[in-house]
């Protein structure tokens, strides 16, 4: 066995060291108990320094190869070099033949992801302005856990202004998105109040999925509540159950798109206070209302503090950033404090640009000038589907968010009209998954139309081609 080394190599002379006496032991030329040469022996017949030998051997130490036996010397460890390298010589490794994936989303040439945000009219140079100035000062230590002082400070204000949410900067959580503030309740909750033993949540049936399968994960019994597609979840339902909490979007319930009256967000309230529930009020996008005032917050209307407030910047700003927020009540922030050691998931610096975008005024610009853009896209979607498609689809809207629900009267599944569609080269999901049982599925599919990130002139393109593949081929 001969080790010649390489001075020229652009790889260290104890790195070439290292792969030679590993290679050896691993193909079994170096068999278990082999004694290796000394340091000073090596070093002398290779004419390197023994500082290379150390640097080489000790790595081979640290990875398993060798075994220091003390006052004896360096030996090759027991290694089950079958595991190591299970190839025979001359035979080839097995090939790596990889799974066919999905196309991802933005390849597709029309996105029409419910989630979706309009990228032409982003405030680029605005952000990038306060990205800039956050970073005059960067902080480079850790922040302060659940959020930035100033970029609660921010929200706090502009809560109250928007949505009649009564809070103090300190009862706001920051996360990286409501699905990670979610988990953070669910711990709160199940952990730190022993009290609430039952560990039960009623959710919309149908409802938001992800933040349903969360609660399912850590544990919780979720108790699908059927709703109203006009007014949201049915107290009448709700009533013989007993949850510790209760998700609701009453803003505009998703996926259905009704939006709970005041009348009938009194009377679920009345219901937590009697109950001794919480009330979990995912406001995911209440910015965008395209007929009259928006209705306030349920948290608004609370006076008996059983609502947490959910909020979140993907919707209205940029789902990229992973910035998104919780409206705790007073009484639970003492449980909060347990949960430090879950750590700060979101850059320190990316909350400060936020709080300097709020503070200066683009976001309040910015939002006046998206509510006219998503107006005009909601009006496009709206009139493109019912003159296209006609009696064979069923638009639900509240004319709120950025997307419409289409129930299509059809004998194709769901799963047809969605592999369809991305064969025609969009993008669109179907919703079956928002309905936690089975036996309550819908006759027809229902699939979510996003407009928000289709440009408007492409929006009746879009329609006629889904009209094209789910009808005129389908009855050819």
């Amino acid at each position: 066995m001969l080790l010649l080394l390489n001075p020229d190599s652009p790889t260290p002379l104890f790195d070439q060291i290292y792969g030679f006496f590993k290679q050896a032991i691993i193909d079994g030329t170096l068999k278990f108990n082999t004694q290796l040469p000394s340091i000073r022996q090596l070093a002398k017949s290779l004419e390197v320094s023994n500082n290379t030998v150390i640097a080489a051997y000790q790595q081979l130490t640290d990875e398993g190869y060798l075994m220091n036996v003390p006052r004896k010397g360096l030996f090759v460890a027991n290694l089950d070099t079958q595991e190591v390298n299970p190839q025979k010589k001359g035979q080839e490794p097995p090939q790596f033949t990889p799974q066919k994936t999905e196309k991802p989303r933005a390849d597709y040439a029309f996105n029409l992801n419910q989630a979706g945000i309009d990228e032409h009219h982003f405030p680029i140079k605005a952000w990038r302005k306060c990205i800039n100035w956050a970073l005059d000062k960067p902080f480079l230590q850790y922040g302060v856990y659940f959020g930035e002082p100033v970029l609660k400070k921010a929200l706090a204000s502009y809560l109250f202004k928007s949505r009649g949410v009564k809070t103090q900067p300190e009862q706001i959580v920051i996360g990286a998105g409501t699905i990670q503030l979610m988990s953070l309740l669910a711990t709160l909750f199940k952990n730190k109040m022993p009290e609430k033993s039952s560990k039960q949540v009623a959710f919309e049936e149908p409802g938001y999925q992800a933040s349903r399968q969360v609660w399912l994960d850590y544990g919780y019994q979720v108790q699908p509540v059927a709703v109203d597609p006009l007014e949201g979840i049915r107290l009448d339902a709700l009533e013989p159950l007993h949850p510790d909490l209760v998700y609701l979007t009453p803003s505009h319930h998703f996926p259905l798109g009704g939006i709970m009256p005041v009348a009938h967000r009194l009377q679920i309230l009345q219901w937590a206070k009697e109950r001794n529930c919480y009330l979990i009020e995912d406001d995911y996008d209440s910015e965008f209302r395209f007929r009259g005032k928006p209705i306030p917050a349920l948290q608004a209307l609370d006076t008996h503090e059983r609502v947490i407030y959910a909020g979140t910047f993907s919707k209205a700003f940029l789902p990229s950033l992973r910035l998104a927020y919780l409206v705790l009540p007073p009484h639970l922030l003492p449980h909060l404090e347990a949960l430090q050691h879950l750590g700060q998931s979101t850059s320190v610096n990316m909350q400060r640009a936020m709080a300097i975008f709020m503070e200066e005024g683009y976001w309040d610009k910015h939002l006046r000038k998206m509510r006219k853009v998503y107006k005009h896209k909601f009006e496009q979607a709206l009139t493109s589907i019912q003159q296209i498609m006609g009696d064979k689809v069923t638009v639900t809207t509240q004319a709120s968010g950025l997307s419409l629900l289409i129930k299509v009267h059809t004998d194709l599944s769901e799963e047809t009209l969605v592999q369809k569609a991305r064969e025609a080269d969009i993008w669109m999901k179907g919703k079956s998954d928002a309905w936690l049982v089975p036996d309550n599925l819908p006759q027809y599919p229902h699939i979510a139309f996003g407009f928000g990130a289709t440009p408007i002139d492409q929006i009746a393109t879009v329609v006629e081609k889904l009209y094209q593949v789910w009808f005129e081929d389908h009855s050819a």
